[in-house]
């Protein structure tokens, strides 16, 4: 009753905070960021309703991925700069980029969110370091910027899930971090069609809890109903670039965590089709969903 009745306040809290309904988007310039836009603020001195993410475990999941992704952005010719803002109040996480710097920045006050997992916060980061690293489909060029660097939202929903948090689990004990932890029933039989080994089956429990906690942050103003079974039937006409709705981020989680691709396959700036799960590659499972992603033909 304690947890119904804090999702319950929750979502007051939320309603009265001025959680933005419209779609922005992680920017080439990081004005807008993980979330929609928003007013919420979550104090670090919050003692209620909060989430399970301390301080210590805030800077150890922020420490965990830049000292994982540090060398393999510098390969890239990248400087990987990850910072974790504790004491800011702030719901949101943003990826921006000045000269050779990859810049990362993670707000406290989405690491406080009650919903939020430390599972969750890394696949955040994930999220972050996709518009990075995530490639094609990308933002498109704005009047003042012509890099075109960032890769847009949903592709670093599933670049992030997909490469990122696989890629970074796969050093742990997984098995032993999950024995203790419910799957929803749904996503776990998935991963159990999926892959064989017990801790690939572990890798995938572990970021369905992940995709599943996002995807409950992102619909909770809304009081959105989301399921790993009931995907968005929505299909777009062109490839859209901002945020999707909160189920169709979670079908993107969903989807890019039963692609069974080569982790290591590289991805492409121009190419959407490289490194990923398509049906042209004889994948029937871990596609981009069509709520937000309009295949090439070559990729059909």
């Amino acid at each position: 009753m304690k947890r119904i009745f804090g999702v319950q306040f929750l979502s007051l809290v939320l309603a009265l905070s001025g959680l933005s309904g419209t779609a922005g988007a992680c920017t080439v310039d990081g004005e807008r960021g993980f979330m929609p836009e928003n007013t919420m603020k979550i104090s670090m001195f919050a003692t209620f309703n909060i989430s399970p993410v301390t301080e210590q475990r805030f800077n150890a999941v922020v420490q965990k991925v830049s000292e994982f992704y540090t060398p393999i952005v510098k390969q890239k010719g990248g400087d990987l700069r990850i910072s974790g803002d504790w004491k800011s109040d702030a719901v949101n996480a943003y990826a921006r980029r000045s000269g050779s710097k990859w810049l990362i920045n993670i707000l406290g006050g989405l690491a406080r969110h009650p919903l939020m997992t430390e599972d969750g916060l890394m696949l955040v980061i994930c999220h972050e370091l996709g518009h990075h690293m995530g490639g094609a489909p990308k933002n498109p060029r704005s009047l003042f910027n012509l890099s075109k660097w960032s890769s847009n939202e949903g592709e670093a929903d599933y670049w992030g899930t997909m490469k990122c948090m696989r890629r970074i689990l796969q050093a742990e004990d997984n098995i032993a971090v999950m024995a203790d932890r419910d799957v929803d029933a749904y996503a776990k039989t998935s991963c159990e069609a999926t892959y064989r080994d017990a801790q690939e089956r572990a890798i995938c429990g572990r970021i369905a809890n992940a995709g599943q906690a996002l995807a409950n942050v992102l619909g909770s103003r809304s009081k959105a109903v989301l399921s790993f079974a009931t995907p968005d039937p929505s299909v777009v006409n062109k490839t859209f670039n901002a945020h999707p709705d909160a189920q169709c981020r979670m079908d993107t989680y969903y989807q890019a965590n039963l692609c069974t691709r080569n982790v290591l396959d590289e991805v492409s700036d121009s190419d959407p089709a490289r490194g990923v799960c398509t049906l042209a590659d004889h994948f029937t499972q871990g596609i981009r969903p069509l709520c937000w992603y309009k295949p090439l033909q070559s990729e059909i």
